[in-house]
């Protein structure tokens, strides 16, 4: 029988993330799905 590894976690600390050239700073629409997931509609 195989013995499996206990995998170990790092932490990356991400400081910041990087955005693509066009920020929007509103949405045109923001609505909950069935499972209450949170989403946002931007223009193109």
């Amino acid at each position: 029988m195989k013995t499996w590894i206990t995998p170990a976690v790092e932490e990356l600390e991400i400081v910041e993330t990087a955005q693509g050239k066009n920020i929007k700073p509103s949405f045109d629409e923001l609505r909950v799905d069935a499972n209450g997931n949170l989403w946002a509609s931007f223009q193109s």
